[in-house]
């Protein structure tokens, strides 16, 4: 069987309670193991400010998985759950076509590793930003800490990124002397 490797990306509402979250996790689980799929990486990223406003809403949940399977069952998650009416937005993308799971396994655990270090790297410089504010204004009323990312991958491997520790590779990779502050992915 021909399996492609993608990744989806699900906003929920902010105030879904977490039952229903869960549920809906389910619910993309079973239909891609269904149809023959691999859930390789699932992130829960948590509540997170959008971009612009949607359906009147300021903030969304956000959960992004990658996953091998068949070409078809993109298409059927998206209708399964995208009927939900939790369910802001989605986007699915094609990463690798005709993959196996030993081959994309590592780096698939790669790209979650570098996700997870930004993250690290992007909470400590939000703290700081808040230090500064706290310094500027001397209360910290109104300031917000977002949740840790929580993850979980096919190797079994969860955790969240309140205790991820960025090694010297992770800083040097973050680092990269040329200004902008950004992976080379």
């Amino acid at each position: 069987m021909i399996r492609h490797e993608y990744e989806t990306t699900f906003i929920f509402r902010a105030d879904l309670p977490d039952e229903q979250i869960s549920r809906i996790r389910g619910r993309f689980e079973s239909t891609v193991a269904e149809r023959g799929g691999q859930v390789l990486v699932y992130e829960d990223w948590g509540r997170r400010r959008l971009a612009y406003p949607i359906h009147k809403q300021d903030f969304g949940r956000y959960m992004f998985f990658v996953y091998l399977s068949p070409s078809d069952v993109p298409s059927e998650v998206e209708r399964v759950v995208g009927i939900e009416d939790g369910v802001v937005r989605f986007l699915t993308v094609k990463n690798a076509e005709n993959v196996s799971f030993e081959e994309r396994m590592p780096v698939v655990s790669e790209r979650q590793r570098k996700r997870i270090a930004r993250a690290a790297n992007q909470q400590v410089v939000e703290e700081e930003k808040r230090e500064v504010i706290r310094g500027r204004r001397g209360s910290t009323e109104g300031i917000t800490s977002p949740g840790p990312v929580r993850f979980e991958n096919a190797d079994g491997q969860v955790g969240d990124i309140s205790s991820y520790t960025p090694t010297e590779e992770d800083e040097r990779e973050y680092d990269d002397d040329d200004g902008d502050n950004d992976y080379d992915d």
